[in-house]
Order: C-alpha cells, then structure tokens, then sequence
C-alpha cells in the first residue's frame, strides 16, 4: 500500500478466519454445476469474477465492495429469495455474462458459500 509510510499506525487488512470450515467444504466446487474454485485452491473463497457482472445485473451490487459481514449477509438474503422466485417460476440456467451459463445449481453453491460466510459474520475477499 504505497501510503503506508504515511499511516501514524500501519493498517494490516486481511481474511478473517473462518470457525468452521466444514460448511465452506460442503459447497460444491464442481463449476458450472457447484462454485468455481479460486486460484490457490482454497476452500474459503472463490472465483468471484465469474459471478461479478451476474450478481451487479441482477443485485446491482459488486461481489469486491462487500467489505462488512452485514453486506455480505444482505446479499446471501436477496440471493435466496432470487432463488426461491427461480426455482417456482422454473428456472434452469442463468446467464453469468455474455457468453457464459451456468445451471441453477451454481447459483445455489453461491448462495450456500455466502450463507456459510454470513453466518460466520466473515466479509468477502473473492479472487479473480
């Protein structure tokens, strides 16, 4: 952070860890059907710019200014009230962006990711 130097007392930002992990590794992973990994492989995150310009259409929201636990769970609300208005009317496959879907099904692990980070009072650092 090039104003650093600047700071009277330096600023660490950094992923809050997790109290349980198990709720993240039962997300699937298997994208497009489950979440997309990120690309360090670690199970607390995920490959935020394949759902960035959905979620900005659809929330009007950006996955990378969710910096507060609160947000974060609005978020995980309004997605799973998007999703239960999906799966009545009948929805199989979202259009992430121009040229890319995915089934419900990974709407459904994001869904289940932000829950579980929600839950854990835990604001997203999502890769790209």
């Amino acid at each position: 952070m090039t104003s650093h130097a600047t700071l009277k007392k330096p600023v660490t930002f950094s992923w809050l860890a997790p109290e349980a992990l198990d709720v993240f590794e039962a997300v699937g992973r298997n994208y497009p059907d489950g979440l997309m990994w990120p690309s360090d492989g670690d199970v607390t995150g995920f490959r935020g710019a394949v759902y960035q310009e959905w979620v900005h259409k659809t929330f009007g929201l950006s996955l990378y200014e969710l910096t507060d636990s609160g947000q974060v769970s609005e978020l995980a609300d309004q997605l799973e009230g998007w999703l239960a208005t999906s799966r009545a009317s009948g929805t199989v496959v979202v259009q992430l962006d121009e040229g890319s879907t995915t089934p419900l099904s990974g709407i459904e692990a994001l869904a289940r990711f932000l829950r579980a980070a929600a839950d854990q009072k835990l604001w997203l650092y999502p890769d790209y």
